[in-house]
């Protein structure tokens, strides 16, 4: 096992005693700093995943898990809604000599409201479109939200954003995200309304799309047939009914987007091979339903159903799962040309739900949850338990489990999980939260 660098921990208990949460202070400026700990069982047969080791090795208990180390710090400043800034910075411990400013950057930007109907957002920035918890429909903006990363906030996307709320109940939303070349960039338009207490959003998304037409010996694209100029309509909305939410995140576009291709293949495969591949459309789909109660025993109670039409049939999974395995055999280490967003739990299969609890009081400071994400079509489950302790209102300790099982054959059935060289992880963050006076409060209201 990797040796473990407990230093942060040190650091978190010595600062949450200088930096106690007053309830009377307006929350102008505040931070957190945490410390993430990741442990991975790998698999048998997965041997090759651990250093020096090839599968089918036989390895110690203790030597089968590898530790994951990751620190983060976040930062929060508004001044009387005229101006924000956030940052939010990730330092992989494990790999220190690889570090680049870019990597460390999730998050850093300044807001400006000039007046109280617009709002101008420049940087790295998280844009909090959708209504999804867990499964996203919407993908070509931000990255989706994936139950195997350590973080669960999403990384934010580098742009502008401008946003006009003429009326109380009405906002239009206009983003541009620039790349070095203009092809590349990404451009968005939203509309927010807000009628018979349905908070809803309809928007349009410009991007640009290059689709592999063949690859060489090497492995490389040996051709692109165009760059395709791509259109996506996306939906979301959300009502609530006292304390029961109904929600729904929504995306079309026009073709499916995930061939691949492989060293020892000829060609670059499709699902739907033929001329008619461009045309067919793609569906993103997620309903869900939650209910907060209010009385003994608090908690919220979460169902969601996921449905993504680019996914992979059977035939098409087993197709894909034979010619990675193929490949993995013969080119260890060699580059593959993935679908997008290959490997996270709902990308690879066509139906998926999630159901659960979460922030159940099982003391005092101590709340529970437990979510369960599967899907369907491979029994493939991902159970995660989780407990978070609240020490004071100011230091925080998140201790989550996550077991992964795929009750079918993952040979006529592959999922994600096929894919994944651990099967039980144990996840152990702290943090804390310091806060500092908000000094433009008593000089407006004149106490």
């Amino acid at each position: 096992m990797r040796k473990i660098l407990p230093p942060l921990l040190v650091l978190l208990a010595g600062l949450a005693p200088l930096c106690p949460l007053h309830a009377e202070i307006t929350q102008q400026f505040w931070g957190e700093i945490g410390y993430i700990l990741d442990l991975d069982r790998i698999k048998e047969g997965n041997e090759s995943a651990l250093s020096g080791k090839n599968d089918g090795d036989r390895v110690d208990e203790i030597d089968r898990w590898l530790a994951g180390q990751t620190a983060y710090v976040s930062m929060y400043f508004s001044y009387h809604n005229l101006l924000e800034l956030g940052s939010d910075f990730t330092l992989d411990l494990n790999d220190l000599t690889s570090t680049s400013l870019p990597n460390l950057v999730k998050v850093l930007y300044i807001s400006a409201s000039p007046t109280s109907w617009c709002n101008i957002t420049f940087g790295k920035q998280r844009l909090k479109w959708g209504t999804a918890r867990v499964f996203n429909a919407i993908d070509k903006l931000e990255t989706i939200n994936d139950p195997f990363g350590i973080r669960s906030l999403r990384e934010g996307v580098s742009g502008v954003k401008a946003v006009f709320t003429p009326l109380d109940w009405l906002s239009l939303s206009l983003l541009a995200l620039p790349e070095s070349e203009l092809r590349w960039s990404r451009f968005a338009v939203r509309l927010d309304l807000l009628f018979l207490e349905i908070d809803a959003g309809l928007g349009v998304i410009k991007y640009n799309y290059s689709n592999l037409e063949s690859i060489d010996t090497s492995g490389t694209p040996a051709a692109i047939t165009s760059d395709l100029d791509r259109y996506a309509i996306f939906f979301d909305a959300i009502r609530y009914f006292d304390s029961l939410g109904i929600y729904t995140e929504f995306e079309l576009r026009w073709s499916r987007e995930n061939e691949y291709a492989f060293k020892d293949l000829a060609s670059v495969y499709r699902p739907h091979n033929g001329d008619d591949y461009l045309n067919v459309p793609v569906v993103r789909l997620t309903c869900g339903i939650s209910y907060t109660m209010e009385e003994s025993p608090y908690m919220t109670l979460m169902a969601e159903y996921f449905y993504n039409s680019e996914g992979f049939s059977n035939a098409e999974a087993r197709q894909f799962y034979q010619s990675y395995g193929l490949h993995r055999g013969l080119y260890p280490g060699d580059p593959v040309f993935l679908p997008q967003n290959f490997g996270t739990f709902g990308s690879f299969r066509r139906h998926y739900v999630c159901l659960g609890f979460t922030g159940l009081q099982a003391t005092g400071f101590m709340s529970v949850g437990l979510l369960v994400l599967s899907n369907p079509e491979t029994l493939a489950f991902d159970f995660i338990p989780q407990a978070t302790l609240d020490i004071n209102k100011s230091v925080y300790f998140n201790l989550k489990f996550e077991y992964l099982h795929q009750f079918l054959d993952k040979d006529k059935y592959p999922s994600e999980l096929s894919f994944l060289d651990y099967n039980f992880r144990i996840t152990l963050a702290v943090s804390t939260n310091f806060l500092m006076i908000d000094y433009g409060q008593n000089q407006n209201t004149g106490e």
